[in-house]
């Protein structure tokens, strides 16, 4: 018991704050090699430190890790008088990159509500750099060791960078693979690709938490996992150049400083967290032009693909939807192959297709297969056919071009309802009020008696000759195909961009390019009268120049529609990107329209 109250008292001793004058130094090596670890120390003569701010490191000073906090504390008694003191070392561990001399700023401390500050230190690296030895390593078994001196060599974690192919052709899918090597503790890392210009990226999803496994590398044991991996797809030729990345991570090393008594309190713990960076190397690719000359059905698909027809609708009428679905399978560049084009004639209006993705990422690029549907309005009743459609691409397997083709198919289009359509029923509305307008006049006006009787009745000639020319123009109107899609050009598109608004709310990304083309697809195709089938980019630019369309407004329309394809690879904030094409699509529009009014 005595013992017991013994320990207690004097715990409470060295507990009391110590009165007296308080000391403050750094201690730091004078002079030290380029690449040697060194310790920067910073003493107090007390425990009773409320916050220690270490010094801001100018560049060239590298800190592996820190700060450590250690704390010493004695007792005595002499003569019946007792004493204490205690103290505490704030430690960095630290490089210099360069040689020259390097200063260090103060560090500061803050005790009994005052401010304390350190004198600055001035160290010395000479060009000759010294090689430390490092811990014994395990070469079978666990990977992990700790380095005895505190320093994490480029020997015990590296990330290695490794490309499936490095000779590819443009478009040929490349996959990107960055891997960890660790015989430390590892616990966190972090690093972000850089926008790369040439490329087109997709990042293959892995799982978050990442599971490590016993690798030889280079005949030492390592623990290792795939950090991250990326799907690439160059869109241009030459050498194009992966540059290096930085990744930041911290690893746990044992460290020696930290006193028992904390670390009990501190769960056991006798580790510090070490900030690394990792650098990965950089990569060199080297992207060969497609060989000419090219097919006029190439569609810009690079890889191994087939492709089939088929009609969805199983009765088609005259001026009803009718649906026909063609499916890209195969493995490549799947996203940004061009839609292929649907010939069946004039008989028949064509809509932009409707892309459905069910492809997914894999060694060899995306796999899977890209449904493309389209609407189809059948003008005219009798026995047609969907012709074989060709899909020409690019074989990597054989350096070669391909082409893949549909089987045609034979279908009968009946007789519809032949509904009118909404711009008729407007049209009919007008004249029906003209109608209205007729006999809306007392028939006591009309008496032969009356002195306006004759010119009445000439008014009403009038309005039968408006009538019957409104009638002509609607009948015209109705005939004349071109004529209807014009006027429902910007109807169509305003459809579309309404949808794609929606889409872009609700952070459907895919869905919502998809309906940004439609709307520009159709706004093209309906009011400068050119074909689906025929709709080639350059053709409607030239064909806006003709209609006065300024050179700066035909460009930015044609581009809108090329980025539509590559906007969902676009790096950045995905909500920015989708807001911006849609602005710059609503606006191309409006401008287009009010010149060819």
């Amino acid at each position: 018991m005595t013992k017991r109250i013994y320990s207690l008292l004097l715990l409470s001793l060295l507990a009391l704050p110590l009165l007296g004058a308080i000391h403050i130094k750094v201690n730091a090596p004078s002079s030290v090699a380029t690449g040697e670890d060194f310790r920067i120390e910073y003493y107090v003569s007390t425990r009773d430190v409320e916050n220690f701010t270490g010094p801001k490191f100018p560049a060239g000073i590298n800190v592996l890790y820190g700060p450590s906090r250690s704390e010493m504390s004695s007792y005595q008694i002499i003569n019946g008088k007792s004493s204490g003191s205690s103290s505490v070392t704030f430690t960095y561990t630290c490089t210099i990159d360069k040689a020259g001399s390097v200063s260090i700023p103060p560090a500061t401390f803050r005790i009994g509500g005052k401010t304390y500050k350190t004198n600055s230190v001035t160290i010395h690296a000479s060009g000759s750099t010294r090689h430390t030895q490092g811990g014994n390593y395990q070469q079978q078994g666990q990977a992990i060791t700790t380095p005895t001196n505190g320093r994490i060599t480029a020997k015990d974690l590296f990330i290695t960078v490794s490309a499936n192919k490095t000779k590819v052709y443009e478009q040929e899918p490349i996959v990107l693979t960055y891997k960890i090597y660790t015989r430390v503790n590892l616990t966190q890392l972090s690093g972000k690709m850089p926008d790369l210009k040439g490329f087109l990226i997709q990042e293959v999803p892995l799982p978050k938490n990442k599971t490590f496994s016993v690798e030889s590398y280079k005949g030492e044991n390592y623990q290792t996992t795939k950090w991250c991996q990326y799907v690439m797809f160059p869109q241009q030729t030459g050498k194009l150049e992966i540059p290096s990345i930085k990744f930041d991570g911290i690893v746990a090393v044992a460290n020696p400083n930290i006193d028992p008594f904390d670390a009990f309190f501190n769960g056991n713990s006798n580790f510090a967290e070490v900030k690394k960076s990792i650098i990965a190397p950089s990569l060199t690719l080297e992207v060969s032009k497609l060989p000419a000359p090219k097919p006029s059905d190439f569609s810009g698909a690079v890889g191994d693909f087939k492709i089939t027809s088929s009609i969805l609708t199983p009765k088609p009428r005259t001026n009803e939807n009718l649906s026909v679905r063609l499916a890209i399978s195969g493995t490549g560049n799947m996203k940004l192959i061009t839609a292929p084009k649907l010939n069946l004639g004039a008989d028949f209006e064509v809509f932009p297709a409707k892309l459905t993705d069910k492809t997914t990422l894999t060694a060899n690029g995306m796999s899977g297969t890209v449904y493309y549907d389209y609407v189809v309005v059948p003008h005219q009743k009798g026995d047609y056919t969907l012709p074989a459609i060709n899909l020409g691409y690019f074989n990597t397997a054989s350096s070669s071009y391909k082409t893949a083709s549909t089987q045609p198919i034979n279908f009968r289009v009946e007789q519809g309802a032949n509904q009118p359509s909404e711009d008729d029923d407007l049209l009919r509305k007008d004249i029906n009020d003209i109608h209205r307008g007729q006999y809306s006049t007392p028939s006591s006006f009309l008496s032969p008696t009356n002195a306006w009787y004759y010119a009445a009745y000439a008014a009403l000639l009038m309005l039968f000759a408006i009538a019957f020319f409104v009638l002509r123009r609607s009948e015209n109107f109705r005939n004349n195909t071109t004529l209807r899609l014009q006027h429902r050009a910007k109807r169509t598109a305003t459809k579309h961009l309404r949808k794609a608004e929606k889409l872009m709310k609700a952070g459907n990304s895919a869905e919502f390019y998809d309906e940004i083309a439609n709307a520009l697809m159709a706004y093209a195709s309906h009011r400068l009268a050119i074909p689906m089938s025929e709709f080639k980019t350059d053709e409607i630019e030239s064909t806006l120049l003709k209609r006065n369309v300024s050179q700066t407004l035909a460009a930015e329309f044609t581009d809108l529609m090329k980025q539509c394809e590559f906007a969902r690879y676009a790096p950045g904030n995905p909500q920015e990107n989708m807001e911006n094409l849609y602005q710059r699509s609503a606006k191309a529009i409006v401008e287009i329209e009010d010149t060819l009014r």
